[in-house]
């Protein structure tokens, strides 16, 4: 199956054209991240989506609340006894869409906080996402190198639209070590779209 996207500007869509191969992307760092500010617009603002684990080696899903909560005080931890190398993060969309929304709702990018931002002693304890691959549909859309920052830092990548029971998927590829071997962490998954 081959991957879609429509390329439009503002309501006028000019084409349909397959992706390619993932892409190799930087993220972008951004602004600090602020408990104050937690919650802005995002994907969330169209439907809400869940966030399932599947550790490294395929042992079954377990959600991870924590990991689109909006909070900046808790943290993702991956299992004890791994780094984190090779679990996948799978962004779980509705099963069933409103009509209105069935191909016509965008998500077109994704911000993280990196590693355990609630201080900075927990952030530099635990390991932190180095490189990810992010897939929709099961397809590998991009490869992405993130900051060893505790800043928001965000990934770009073409309108994808939104259809009943899509998911995104977050494989962890590398980390940055931890001071004590601590496994990979992240704060907060926050989905662009919607709008």
């Amino acid at each position: 199956m081959k991957l879609y996207t429509r390329i439009c500007y503002a309501s006028l869509c000019l084409a349909t054209v397959a992706l390619a191969d993932p892409v190799a992307m930087k993220a972008r760092v951004e602004e600090p991240a602020l408990q104050e500010t937690m919650g802005g617009c995002s994907l969330k603002c169209a439907f809400a989506w869940s966030v399932e684990v599947l550790a490294a080696g395929g042992q079954k899903a377990a959600t991870a609340k924590k990991l689109n909560d909006e909070n900046a005080e808790t943290a993702w931890l991956a299992d004890a006894g791994t780094t984190g190398v090779g679990a996948k993060l799978r962004l779980v969309f509705p099963k069933k869409l409103k009509p209105e929304m069935e191909g016509n709702t965008p998500v077109y990018g994704l911000d993280i906080i990196n590693g355990i931002w609630a201080s900075e002693q927990q952030w530099k304890i635990a390991a932190r996402v180095k490189r990810a691959r992010v897939y929709y549909r099961d397809k590998p859309i991009a490869d992405v190198t993130f900051a060893d920052s505790r800043r928001w830092q965000r990934v770009l990548f073409p309108d994808v639209f939104v259809r009943s029971g899509d998911s995104m998927t977050f494989e962890i590829l590398e980390t940055y070590p931890g001071e004590k071997g601590t496994p990979v962490a992240l704060t907060e998954i926050v989905l662009q779209g919607a709008h």
